[in-house]
């Protein structure tokens, strides 16, 4: 028989109901991530700033390195939220659990995640630099479609990858690799489901454009808690009941 999901107003009622009281934590730890970002990206602006191509390119590896180990913090964050859904030890010191447990595996997979976004936001950024370098009006009508083709593309392998970080915490024995296998497997049959999901915080988020980006902060400790409650329950959904027969 086939398992029972949880809808996404269901998914979203209980991520409300566990967020009550821990709001603050999680969003201390939404700062001190981009706290620690924001730091790294000045100190390196201000000794490597993008005044010639070579400087750019230094920049650009740099900023890379930064995004990577900052993606490792998610691994920490990630746990967080599960510890909220399944009453384990929840503080900031969950944060650094990606460094302090298996950082070698944590670091291949923020490399991964990390080079996925790299890659899509050359691509989309290629042809407005180029445009700007020559003036040549081609760039700028190629940025359209090229931008629209990169994020259809980013979009679909985000949504694959999407409960890695779940994935590596629920199996520690298992490598990088078996976790970026096995990733795509258990979004099999989901990926619909999930777009509808991240979709239904588009109103919200919007919303919160209008406190200058503060309310933000709730709608990520909200959303995040959501998803996790989403990987929850295609972990482990509900069995279908049925009326015995006499």
């Amino acid at each position: 028989m086939n398992p029972i999901y949880q809808t996404s107003s269901q998914l979203k009622e209980k991520a409300r109901a566990q967020l009550e009281g821990n709001y603050g934590t999680a969003i201390v730890m939404k700062l001190l991530v981009q706290l620690i970002s924001g730091m790294a990206g000045l100190v390196i602006a201000a000794f490597f700033p993008a005044a010639s191509v070579f400087t750019y390119v230094i920049q650009l590896i740099l900023t890379f390195a930064v995004s990577i180990i900052v993606g490792v913090c998610s691994v920490g964050v990630t746990l967080y939220y599960l510890n909220v859904a399944c009453g384990g030890t929840k503080d900031l010191g969950n944060l650094w659990y990606g460094f302090s447990h298996q950082f070698q595996k944590h670091l291949i997979l923020s490399l991964v995640i990390t080079g996925f976004a790299f890659v899509y936001q050359t691509i989309i950024q290629l042809p407005l630099t180029l445009y700007t370098s020559t003036f040549d009006i081609k760039y700028l009508f190629l940025s359209l479609p090229i931008t629209l083709i990169a994020s259809v593309a980013y979009f679909y392998v985000s949504l694959l990858f999407s409960p890695v970080f779940y994935l590596t915490l629920d199996y520690p024995t298992y490598s990088a690799t078996e976790i970026l296998k096995l990733s795509p497997r258990i979004m099999k049959g989901h990926k619909k489901r999930l777009l509808y999901l991240l979709l239904s915080f588009l109103p919200l988020i919007l919303l919160s454009l209008l406190t200058c980006g503060i309310g933000t902060f709730w709608v990520t400790a909200y959303q995040n808690m959501t998803m996790t409650n989403f990987y929850l329950d295609l972990m482990n959904p509900k069995k279908p009941s049925f009326d015995r027969q006499v």
